[in-house]
């Protein structure tokens, strides 16, 4: 990668392609609304002649709010100068912009872009595809209306069954398949769906290439080993006169003894893991030197180096072996890729579907075609272009802008904005070898690097993590592939530095290490439990002694990432254990997943269906009745005339309320006079409740009747994940403590970070506890994506080197969310 020059967004040249490295907290949102301005105001362009990409509708929303808020701004700055006051907020982009401008000519294009900002040309990638598709149909080829699908399972799944259904009659191959489970279609579908709706071809190693990586793995395996087989031939060699004195000389096997000691010493010399010759392992046979100790001892070390490379052989031979035997069911596979993508792409045409990865490789291949106007047509309309988080960029994303704008281009400019230390969206597409792509290809590169979020002290820590060695000598490769750590500045002026944070306790600072000394046999359950509970008591020390400014620490100050919901269970118990609350802002679980909708369902059933009095008992129990547990077993099985009595009382009163006011009044009643918790969460049960009641009230909309009703809820928690209301609402993130996955967290900062397992590996390699059955590997002989079925040693090798390169930018991620101090667990 060649060396970025810091950015001075207020002069670098509007034209070519331009790189432009954004670390974290440096401002990139500041700097894109005030390169927006000078397009407009020095080269002319309207709000719909700039095209400005990122990839969330959440980011599109932001984007578009600031770009009007900086038009807004601008416009005031403007009129103050021209009337010869001064501007309330001073800014020198403004300030250059104003002073190279005509004043008068530049408020009239402000005022235009203010009026005309409703028609901007903000999108996400897979809206702008979609608009230009919609906008080009003629010129692109593209059918003049496209229904944009957003979930295309059961495409793929009809098309898995029929594939099935015809491996079926082929005995021999169904068996293949049958023996790895993939002749089920939820299976097949389970295993290899993902890579399928993917553009790549899928790879299949033959024989050969299968024997020339097996010998790749026994070198890797042999130098590996090499250290150990040198230290054990010296200790031979150290004693070597003692051996020979005791084992050799004088006997009357002399001469072929001293041939296996030098057969032995050669082995160890050459350090290979295949077995030992058996004549060295003659020599060191036990019955030789029963009763001399110390032989014993000093060929102990010998002895198991011949068990270990034993043991490493045995598993290279049984993972060659596999390798082989994989290799017809894996070609049965590549097959099964062909025809459901044939399948899935039929029916799409002939329902005229197209779902997000078609937009964009649709739009990628006519950008890219010479005998297409599509490209010169997106030139001439979005002459320039800012694209934001391009870390996140895939190579089908990049083809659509590398078409349409070209290098050394004086007419167009294309603004490429991101940071390839935030690049952590692999398992969706993301493709950072993509971004360096780029980057060699740009005619401008540019780095941000003053942090405007964090403290001084925050930032010196950021730098001396992740530059890999005292800031004062030469940074370690801490993230590969070419990517620099470059030191960030830090100033006065951050946002964090208005409110310092005051901590009475000394010991930390504001990269603070929690370093966990425990046995190297202990499971990671047993790891992660004592650094919960000391997160949970630092949080509830902090929320008591600690200051930012001269408010206390709130709990919204307060951020804990992790990798997994499984992680933020085990934190939020962490915190319930010293009576903290918390919020998972990354919980995507169904609502009709959750407990609380399986009760509705049992509690209307049982009102509607009163007369059963099976169906009644099992709704007894709900939290919304609010019965005790021996109001349940008085009811139940102590023939409690009285309660019975009362129960059918309220059991009517509910019925008709439902009948005259609709469900939701029901619900809304036994929450507000009945309800008694059923869990440790109060909040998420009320929240998922209340949730729970809206939709059921909107849907007796078109349900008029209580039984169409009941039966279209038993619909939605049969199939949750299909269900209009697929997430549930968070039941609070103003006043809780807020958990968060590291991915999730991405563009947000915290005052006080924890990442309280920091260092949990997971090998990028393996599917759970089993090894992968395919590999998607960047290949710089192909220079692009490869997917390759089946396990081999080089697939491996690359498969971890890639996913440990991305867990370490998804650290970088975590610990820059930080302000004030970031707290690490190890």
């Amino acid at each position: 990668m060649t060396q970025s020059a810091h950015l001075d967004v207020a002069s670098l040249p509007l034209k070519g392609r331009h790189l432009i490295e954004a670390s974290a907290g440096t401002g990139k949102t500041f700097n894109i609304t005030r390169l927006y301005l000078r397009l407009m105001l020095e080269k002319s362009f309207s709000v719909q002649q700039i095209l400005v990409m990122t990839f969330t509708k959440a980011a599109t929303e932001e984007i578009r709010g600031r770009l009007a808020a900086t038009l807004e701004e601008a416009f005031a700055y403007w009129q103050a100068k021209m009337s010869g006051g001064e501007p309330k907020q001073s800014d020198p982009v403004y300030a250059a912009l104003y002073e190279a401008d005509q004043p008068a000519a530049a408020l009239t294009k402000l005022k235009a872009a203010q009026l005309e900002m409703d028609e901007a040309s903000v999108y996400t990638i897979h809206g702008f595809c979609q608009h230009v598709l919609n906008l080009l149909s003629f010129e692109s080829g593209a059918a003049m209306q496209l229904n944009l699908e957003t979930d295309t399972s059961e495409l793929y799944q009809q098309a898995a069954e029929d594939w099935i259904r015809i491996m079926s009659a082929d005995e021999q191959a169904y068996t293949l398949l049958a023996e790895q489970g993939w002749h089920i279609p939820t299976q097949l579908l389970d295993t290899f769906g993902n890579a399928i709706r993917k553009n790549l071809v899928p790879q299949v190693l033959d024989e050969a290439a299968i024997e020339q990586d097996a010998n790749r793995q026994q070198a890797a395996l042999a130098s590996a080993m090499a250290p150990r087989f040198a230290e054990v031939r010296q200790a031979m060699l150290d004693n070597e006169a003692f051996i020979l004195a005791s084992l050799v000389n004088g006997h009357k096997d002399e001469t072929k003894r001293t041939q296996e000691w030098a057969i032995l010493l050669n082995y160890l010399a050459n350090a290979d893991i295949a077995p030992p010759p058996s004549e060295a392992k003659q020599f060191i046979n036990g019955n030789r030197y029963r009763g001399k100790d110390d032989i014993k001892t000093l060929f102990m070390p010998l002895k198991g180096l011949f068990d270990d490379v034993a043991k490493t052989y045995s598993g290279h031979i049984k993972s060659l072996e596999q390798a082989q035997q994989q290799t017809a069911v894996l070609k049965l596979i590549a097959e099964a890729f062909d025809y459901i993508r044939a399948h899935v792409d039929a029916q799409k045409s002939q329902r005229n579907l197209i779902d997000f990865d078609d937009l964009i490789r649709r739009l990628a291949e006519e950008a890219s075609n010479p005998d297409s106007v599509v490209a010169d047509t997106l030139r001439q309309r979005f002459p320039a272009a800012l694209i934001d988080e391009f870390q996140d960029t895939d190579a089908a994303q990049y083809a659509i802008v590398d078409a349409v704008y070209p290098k050394n281009d004086d007419a167009q400019v294309l603004m490429m904005i991101g940071d390839p230390k935030q690049a952590i969206y692999g398992f969706r597409g993301g493709d950072i070898f993509t971004y360096l792509k780029a980057g060699r290809e740009a005619d401008y590169r540019w780095v941000m690097d003053t942090n405007w979020r964090s403290v001084a002290d925050m930032v010196t820590a950021y730098n001396r993590l992740f530059h890999g060695a005292p800031l004062n000598a030469p940074h370690a490769d801490v993230f590969g592939y070419g990517i620099d750590y470059q030191q960030v500045k830090s100033t006065p002026g951050a946002k964090a530095a208005k409110t310092p944070l005051f901590d009475p306790n000394q010991d930390r600072a504001a990269l603070t290490y929690l370093q966990l000394d425990a046995e190297i046999q202990a499971t990671k359950a047993q790891l992660q439990q004592p650094l919960s509970c000391w997160v949970g008591q630092e949080i509830h020390r902090l929320l008591r002694e600690a200051r930012l400014g001269n408010e206390p620490v709130a709990p919204s100050d307060i951020a804990i990432l992790v990798r997994s919901a499984s992680e933020a269970v085990i934190m939020q118990r962490a915190l319930q254990d010293v009576g903290l609350g918390a919020v998972f802002l990354s919980n995507k679980r169904s609502l009709f997943a959750s407990a609380q909708a399986q009760d509705i369902y049992r509690l209307l059933d049982g009102i509607w269906h009163a007369d059963s009095t099976s169906t009644l008992s099992g709704c007894l129990a709900s939290p919304l009745l609010g019965f005790g547990h021996q109001q349940i077993v008085d009811l139940l099985h102590q023939d409690d005339d009285v309660l019975w009595d009362e129960l059918m009382e309220l059991i009517a009163l509910l019925r008709q309320m439902w009948q005259q006011r609709g469900c939701m009044s029901v619900i809304l009643y036994l929450m507000q006079h009945r309800y008694l918790p059923g869990s440790k969460e109060p909040e998420r049960e009320l929240t998922n409740y209340l949730h729970l009641a809206e939709v059921l009230g909107r849907e007796a909309a078109t349900h008029a009747r209580a039984d169409q009703l009941l039966l279209w809820l038993h619909r939605q928690l049969a199939s949750p994940d299909k269900g209009d209301e697929l997430v549930q609402r968070l039941e609070s993130d103003e006043t809780l403590i807020q958990i968060v996955t590291q991915h999730g967290s991405k563009g947000l900062e915290y005052p006080i970070v924890f990442v309280p397992f920091g260092n949990d590996y997971r090998d990028p390699a393996k599917a759970g506890n089993q090894t992968a059955q395919q590999f998607q590997y960047y290949d710089e002989n192909e220079e692009g994506l490869v997917l390759q079925l089946g396990r081999s040693f080089n697939a491996i090798e690359r498969v971890q080197a890639e996913g440990e390169a991305e867990a370490m930018r998804l650290l970088y991620v975590a610990v820059t969310r930080a302000a004030h101090r970031c707290y690490i667990g190890v």
